[in-house]
């Protein structure tokens, strides 16, 4: 029970982390045409 509520945890980490860096590279290349480079 408890590794499973810590895979769970991993995952929603891991999917926060990507949806920051995300937002961070939309953000860098913005004014070069948003997010054309994917």
């Amino acid at each position: 029970m408890l590794l499973f509520i810590h895979d769970s945890l991993l995952i929603t980490a891991k999917r926060i982390a990507c949806s920051l860096v995300k937002t961070g590279t939309d953000n860098r290349t913005a004014p070069f045409g948003g997010n054309t480079l994917k």
